[in-house]
């Protein structure tokens, strides 16, 4: 009986040292995670707005329209800004941002679900479009609209089934598939999406036919690519189609772009696997960070949607874009970005990143009014190679690598659907801090157990009184 007993007891000890070491740690990373990805550290929703907006723009009549469409929410941004400025730069179109209506809009991150708190003002609202311009595109581009419903955003898929004339091209990028797919457009077509909506794309379109492992896919007047980052491909092509591969080269060398091969032939190996479990494994243990990005005036679109998607997909650092005072800031090509705060608003930061684009007056102007505040660290510029063979995202992912460690940075770029080069993490940190709280959480949890089964409370001295 008591070589029973103590066999039970030993299991029971055995298990208890079990879930100390390995369940609790484990639990903790989880909860810390969890509350990181779950709450994104400020609204989603862009606050209001009071100050003027700009006169809707003129179209320059020598040039094709091209529309980069908006949700009543907004939509992702590396879906939205790249494509953009990609058609700016090509000098072929003119690329305005359109909305149902001309509101602050926020634009999201593709990698994990939060907010970047990057807004924006759409040129037109729909009716802005018709009553000051009036004809149809010749591009209409669908990126993933936030929280897309086609109850909710009946009115987008209005816009675009009314707007499509004979000569439209349309682009849809990741998510946008959805959009495209209940305006009917995508019936009896070909096409590519992000893997994730492959059933949904299945139902609401039966007749069109999906190639998978591809970048993306050209179907005459609809042209479709995979997820996220694959839209850059796509819209590189959209230009090599309209104004040729010279034009579509040049364009990609001045964003530092070198994965062009796509332009040749689009086939590719989508990565897979459980990204936010990946990510929840290698930053369970991390502390968010606050990281400020200040905007000025010449701003590269491309290069804020290379910044803040692979951070803010990360889970552990939390954007507060912001500029001397809360106005409208254009980007290097014609966007219209509304910071969310001002440097007497933005909360403390740990980390300051300057964003790419032009070196000019502007930019000048906004670091000597962050100096002169005298509220933060000093602006890091850690994208002064972008342009010569490196985008923005490579050197975001670059930046992760050195300060996370490697496994962070490949992640977020398979998230991404980014063709990042294994040269980008040659000198990646090592996840010390990771591997130190765990341990620490297992010592931890070992200790506890072993004084529960090991120390004895003290007996009480037991007081005997004899009888009178």
């Amino acid at each position: 009986m008591n070589h029973r007993i103590l066999s039970w007891r030993s299991l029971v000890t055995a298990i208890a040292y079990l879930v100390a070491v390995i369940i609790v740690p484990i639990s903790i990373e989880g909860l810390n995670y969890y509350n990181k990805a779950a709450v994104p550290g400020q609204p989603m929703e862009a606050p209001a707005y009071s100050g003027a907006l700009p006169l809707p723009p003129t179209p320059d009549p020598t040039k094709k329209i091209a529309v980069v469409v908006s949700g009543a929410d907004g939509s992702e941004i590396t879906d939205t800004l790249p494509p953009f400025e990609i058609l700016a730069r090509s000098g072929v179109f003119n690329v305005y941002s359109v909305a149902p209506e001309r509101a602050v809009l926020p634009l999201g991150p593709g990698a994990v679900i939060g907010a970047t708190s990057l807004d924006f003002v759409p040129h037109f609202s729909f009716n802005n479009y018709d009553a000051l311009i009036g004809t149809a595109p010749d591009l209409i581009v669908v990126p993933g609209l936030t929280g897309y419903t086609p109850e909710r955003d009946a009115a987008v898929l209005e816009w675009i089934r009314v707007h499509v004339g004979p000569e439209t091209t349309v682009l849809a990028i990741c998510d946008g598939i959805m959009p495209v797919a209940d305006t009917r457009l995508l019936d009896g077509h070909t096409f590519t999406t992000n893997p994730g909506d492959f059933d949904y794309v299945q139902e609401h379109a039966p007749s069109a036919t999906l190639l998978q492992d591809l970048r993306y896919v050209d179907d005459g007047a609809l042209v479709t690519s995979s997820a996220v980052s694959s839209g850059i491909d796509a819209t590189l092509h959209v230009v090599d189609r309209v104004a040729g591969r010279a034009k579509a080269l040049d364009v990609a060398h001045q964003l530092g772009y070198t994965h062009t091969g796509a332009l040749e032939d689009p086939r590719f190996e989508p990565p897979t696997g459980n990204f936010r479990l990946e990510m929840g494994i290698l930053t369970g243990f991390e502390v968010r960070q606050q990281l400020g990005v200040p905007l000025y005036d010449g701003v590269s679109e491309f290069g804020l949607a290379g910044l803040l998607d692979p951070e803010v997909g990360s889970t552990s650092a939390t954007a507060f874009v912001m500029a001397p005072e809360r106005s409208i800031v254009r980007g290097a090509t014609g966007f219209q970005f509304v910071p969310r705060f001002t440097f007497s608003t933005v909360p403390a930061l740990d980390r300051v990143l300057l964003p790419t684009g032009d070196r000019n007056a502007a930019r000048q102007q906004v670091l000597a009014a962050w100096s002169a505040a005298n509220i933060g660290p000093a602006p890091e510029d850690i994208y002064q190679d972008v342009g010569r063979s490196e985008t923005a995202y490579d050197a975001t992912l670059q930046d992760l690598a050195r300060t996370r460690h490697a496994a962070v940075a490949q992640t977020i770029a398979m998230s991404l659907f980014y063709p990042a080069d294994s040269a980008l993490f040659a000198n990646a940190a090592w996840p010390f801090r990771e591997v130190l709280a765990a341990v620490a959480l297992m010592l931890l949890g070992a200790a506890v157990v072993f004084a529960a089964t090991h120390v004895r409370a003290p007996r009480r001295a037991h007081l005997c009184t004899q009888p009178a």
